[in-house]
């Protein structure tokens, strides 16, 4: 925009008080919409990730990853990989962002993928609209073009209160190249919120600093058919 009102002023001075001077046309073409991708329910999983401490066990991380069209077996086509986690840092609470977009050029589960161009842009837009919530980039990871970025730690709830009581949920990106798209996401209903078990708020009232050499555990649910929890060791 700044080097199109430049250049119309350049002209303006150029073409003086001239009569017969005539504005270029302008195209009235609007931009087209990004492409909106919906993936699956079974793309959602939320993790716990938990230590022992004394007698007492603990949070170190909540929040949920998608993995974004892992389980298609089209080849080739794009992946996401968007992990939304809520830890302890400085002893109040924050929440991390993470993401890549890549694509797969070969089939099994360790196929070769090709990374696309970095995310410039993220955020989260919930049901009824209103302000998307965005995601401040921070960082990239050493490796890749993953992204580490962080929410504002008190509306993020809302979006981790969305994940749990299943409700949509759009995830807009924006790469270097200029190329933007809307993943829709949503996650599973859970069956224990009508026991009065709510996983997320159990997770997030037991969050605690953890120490130097923690040996961490994760808990993973994915509340699809067929779907359980798991929580094998992750090492340190």
């Amino acid at each position: 925009m700044n080097v199109r009102l430049l250049a119309a002023a350049s002209i303006a001075t150029l073409v003086g008080s001239s009569a017969t001077a005539q504005a270029p046309a302008v195209s009235a073409t609007p931009a087209a919409p990004p492409p909106h991708i919906r993936l699956l329910r079974n793309d959602v999983t939320f993790n716990e990730r938990y230590f022992q401490l004394g007698s007492h066990r603990w949070t170190a991380a909540c929040g949920y990853a998608i993995l974004g069209n892992h389980l298609s077996r089209e080849v080739p086509r794009s992946e996401w990989a968007i992990s939304i986690d809520e830890v302890l840092h400085g002893g109040r609470p924050i929440v991390l962002v993470g993401a890549v977009a890549f694509q797969v050029v070969s089939q099994g589960r360790n196929g070769l993928v090709q990374e696309r161009p970095p995310i410039t842009a993220l955020s989260f837009t919930l049901k009824g609209g209103g302000e998307p919530l965005i995601a401040h980039i921070v960082g990239r990871r050493r490796s890749g073009d993953a992204i580490r970025a962080t929410l504002e730690t008190a509306a993020a709830q809302r979006l981790f209160e969305a994940f749990y009581y299943a409700e949509p949920i759009q995830i807009s990106l924006t790469y270097q190249d200029g190329a933007a798209e809307v993943l829709e996401v949503r996650n599973w209903s859970d069956s224990e919120i009508a026991a009065g078990f709510n996983y997320l708020h159990r997770c997030l009232e037991y969050l605690h600093p953890a120490p130097a050499g923690t040996h961490y555990f994760i808990y993973a649910l994915n509340s699809g058919p067929g779907r359980g929890a798991v929580s094998p060791p992750d090492g340190r």
